[in-house]
């Protein structure tokens, strides 16, 4: 009991002295971190590189045993370190750009836009999943194109065959009806003068009587007509 309160001071003292040296360790650990990411930096500015993708590295670099001692200057052991990575990354950009480069030309050769392409190369595409990608498109595209083109040829001959019938049934002889005798009377088609006149043709299944009433009714109210 005598020694319970000063051993409880001292176990606090302990727990603030622990706090302090966290804190003193954490602050190093950081300027070493911030000590590599300026390295990196530098190096990226002559690489032309983004310094960002260094972040990823600099977790590697925070043990006193890689710095010189008590600085905060590199090792060689560890410059040769950092240097090796910088090489890696160079030589990712350098094949990143020389398969944009593809994609851009096989593009360009299709008359396609590479933007899309490059982006899904970006997110994690290979170049060769890549290519297929445009292959296929192409080859969907051409697809496309051709069935559009067979289906122009095909309302084009299509109204082509339906001039020619027009024009026949224009040549074709007219065979009326006498409306006294019944008799039927064969004359050849003559050229419509222009109007305003709607002309249209109808099918009608008569008997002899039944032309003569129509064509009555027909007379009857101007209208003029022809039975082909």
């Amino acid at each position: 009991k005598a020694y319970k309160v000063p051993y409880g001071k001292l176990e606090d003292l302990i727990d603030i002295l622990k706090q302090q040296i966290d804190g003193y360790e954490d602050a190093q650990k950081e300027l070493r971190q911030d000590t590599v990411r300026n390295w990196f930096k530098e190096k990226a500015i002559e690489g032309n590189l983004n310094p960002e993708i260094f972040e990823q590295y600099l977790i590697g670099y925070t043990k006193a045993g890689q710095f010189k001692k008590d600085s905060f200057r590199l090792l060689k052991k560890t410059e040769t370190e950092l240097e090796d990575i910088v090489l890696a990354e160079l030589q990712k950009q350098n094949q990143k750009d020389q398969d944009i480069s593809i994609i851009s030309s096989q593009c360009a050769t299709h008359n396609i836009g590479p933007a899309t392409y490059i982006r899904a190369y970006e997110s994690g595409q290979t170049l060769a999943e890549v290519l297929d990608s445009i292959t296929a498109d192409v080859e969907s595209a051409k697809l496309f194109k051709e069935r559009q083109e067979a289906q122009k040829r095909a309302e084009e001959e299509r109204k082509a065959e339906i001039e020619r019938m027009a024009k026949e049934q224009a040549e074709a002889s007219i065979k009326a009806y006498d409306a006294e005798t019944g008799e039927v009377i064969e004359d050849e088609s003559k050229p419509e003068p222009a109007s305003d006149k709607y002309v249209t043709t109808i099918k009608f299944w008569f008997d002899l009587e039944q032309a003569k009433q129509f064509k009555e009714w027909l007379d009857a109210h101007n209208i003029k007509f022809e039975t082909v």
